[in-house]
């Protein structure tokens, strides 16, 4: 087992630091104007990668609750894939 591997492992058991993670939420938010859906869909992301150590774009895509609500980034997909990118970082700390 390699060492992202074994970190995803821990962080799946024991989730992931909310303040590290709302960290990075502040500074994506700081490059964006974003409406309360978009506010709210980020934090459930939050939510998720607190509760299962990690999050990455193809769950937020094709899993529920993440791919029934994508549609309120319509313009905003790359910033969202980069979020994602950024907040899956959050597991190699």
């Amino acid at each position: 087992m390699n060492i992202i591997s074994s970190t995803i492992l821990i962080r799946s058991l024991i989730g992931v630091d909310r303040k590290e993670a709302m960290r990075r939420f502040s500074t994506f938010l700081s490059n964006m104007e974003l409406n309360s859906e978009q506010e709210e869909f980020l934090m459930t992301v939050i939510s998720y990668v607190c509760e299962n150590g990690d999050i990455t774009k193809d769950i937020v895509v094709n899993e529920p609750p993440f791919d029934e609500r994508l549609d309120v980034f319509n313009g905003y997909m790359g910033p969202l894939a980069k979020y994602i990118d950024d907040i899956h970082k959050v597991v190699s700390v």
